[in-house]
């Protein structure tokens, strides 16, 4: 059974589900990847800019749970 990526929802390029960011950064695959906090507090990384020629295949808005943050 495959699982589905979880992805952002957003309206245009605003997602309501995310509050702020506060970094970014760009991955050994050249994909640029933002980490937001959202309204309960949590953070999400998210896939802003796709690379070209991505391995991993990231899309915009994908959620990526592995390169997530560690809670502290």
């Amino acid at each position: 059974m495959q699982s589905e990526k979880r992805r952002v929802f957003s309206i245009g390029a605003w997602s309501p589900a995310l509050r702020s960011l506060l970094n970014s950064r760009i991955e050994p695959c050249g994909c640029v990847i933002g980490v937001y906090e959202v309204w309960s507090g949590d953070t999400v990384a998210v896939v802003d800019v796709p690379h070209p020629e991505c391995a991993r295949g990231h899309r915009v808005g994908d959620v990526e749970p592995a390169l997530e943050p560690a809670r502290q």
